[in-house]
C-alpha cells in the first residue's frame, strides 16, 4: 500500500507527511476493509498509510481472530503488529526504502515466493481501472505482483485523490473482481470501475 504520494509539484511526500492528511477518511476505509478478515487467514499488507490504519484495526481485533497471519514489507505496520501476542506477523527484508518505510528486494521477493496468503491489501500512489495500481519503484511493482500471482482475494485501498490520478511511474494490473474501497463519492466513478470489472466501495 505504497505510502508516499506526490505533492502537487510532483515531489513525493515522506511516509511522515502523507500521515498527517486525510486520517478520518483512512480510518472509514480501514474499518471497510477489516470487515473482509476471518480467524486464521494469512494477509498481506505493503507499505503506506491506509495499511498502516489496517494495521490498527487488526491489533483492536486481534482477540477475535485467532490464529491470524499478517505478511508485510512495512515497518509502520510491523511496529503496530509486533506486540499483538495473537498475531504471527511475518516481515519481508532485507532494503529498506526509507521514503515510504517500504521493504523492497531480491530477498523479500525470494520470501515470498514461498508464501501465499488469503487477502492482499494493497494501495499506491494512484488507483486507475486501466492501468491498476501505481508504485514509484519497479521493485515496489515487483513485490505486489509476486502476492497478486499466489492469492485469492485483492482488496485495494485508497483516498479519493489517488482515483484517477496519472502518474509517470510503474504500474501493477488489479486482478478481476479487485474489491476498491475508497471514499469517493458518486455513480460515475463506480461504474468507470465496475465495467473493467471491479467493485468499488464508497464510504
Amino acid at each position: 500500500m505504497g505510502g508516499a504520494a506526490p505533492s502537487a509539484d510532483g515531489t513525493e511526500l515522506s511516509f511522515k507527511q502523507h500521515a498527517r492528511y486525510t486520517k478520518e477518511e483512512k480510518h472509514r476505509i480501514a474499518q471497510a476493509a477489516a470487515t473482509h478478515i476471518r480467524p486464521k487467514q494469512t494477509l498481506f499488507l505493503n507499505s503506506g498509510t491506509s495499511a498502516g490504519a489496517l494495521a490498527d484495526d487488526i491489533a483492536e481485533q486481534a482477540q477475535s481472530l485467532p490464529g491470524l497471519t499478517v505478511v508485510t514489507t512495512s515497518l509502520s505496520v510491523a511496529s503496530k503488529l509486533c506486540k499483538v501476542t495473537p498475531i504471527r506477523l511475518i516481515v519481508l527484508g532485507v532494503e529498506l526504502r526509507c521514503l515510504s518505510q517500504d521493504i523492497l528486494g531480491a530477498l523479500a521477493e525470494r520470501i515470498l515466493e514461498g508464501l501465499t496468503c488469503d487477502i492482499a491489501f494493497l494501495s499506491g500512489n494512484a488507483l486507475l481501472p486501466i492501468h491498476g495500481i501505481c508504485e514509484t519503484e519497479p521493485s515496489q511493482t515487483r513485490l505486489r505482483e509476486l502476492v497478486k500471482l499466489k492469492l485469492a482475494h485483492t482488496i485495494a485501498l485508497g483516498h479519493a485523490d489517488k482515483l484517477n490520478r496519472t502518474n509517470p511511474h510503474h504500474w501493477i494490473a488489479m486482478p478481476i473482481g479487485t474489491i476498491i474501497i475508497t471514499d469517493v463519492k458518486g455513480a460515475t466513478m463506480a461504474q468507470v470501475f465496475q465495467q473493467d470489472g471491479y467493485t468499488l466501495v464508497s464510504l
